[in-house]
């Protein structure tokens, strides 16, 4: 699944009727982290298949690099992935406001696949004054602009978070 899991989907949730039956079920469910092994057990999913916390397998070859740009004067990256227009309207105030923080760089990268991004056009950039900021041809993946960044703006339900956490 390429979402975040929560409590109230129902499809992580098995009842005692159904975790007593044979219900079909994968062998093994990948998982980021704890935090997810714990829900799921919480919802019985571990009655009927295991769960592996490994995260993700993408930035297992990176796992001890740091890249700690933070206290040097080179200019920070600010990688802001859209997602939805409700969530751009919320998140373009903030980007409109950082103008005036100094020694940065902020590129605005769509969503490859989510048709919702499409509001993001010659339009947009111009009616919200964007036209100076660097935007994303998506000739990269999400994981090598993630690790060149040191900060990412993205809205609270997209996957980029946890990418983030594990890069």
């Amino acid at each position: 699944q390429h979402s975040h899991i929560t409590k109230f989907q129902t499809l992580y949730y098995l009842s005692d009727n159904e975790c007593k039956t044979k219900f079909p079920s994968p062998d093994y469910i990948i998982i980021w982290g704890n935090y997810y092994r714990n829900l799921l057990m919480q919802n019985r999913i571990n009655k009927v298949t295991k769960i592996l916390p490994i995260g993700i397998p993408l930035y297992f070859k990176d796992r001890n690099i740091i890249h700690n740009n933070i206290h040097n004067n080179n200019p920070k990256k600010v990688l802001w992935c859209l997602t939805t227009y409700s969530a751009f309207l919320n998140e373009v105030s903030i980007i409109q406001n950082s103008k005036n923080i100094k020694n940065f760089e902020l590129t605005i990268r769509k969503h490859p696949t989510n048709p919702a991004c499409s509001f993001f056009n010659e339009n947009t950039i111009s009616k919200y004054n964007l036209g100076h900021f660097k935007i994303d041809k998506l000739e990269s993946s999400i994981q090598n602009k993630i690790k060149q960044s040191d900060l990412i703006l993205v809205s609270h339900h997209s996957t980029i978070i946890n990418d983030c956490i594990f890069a």
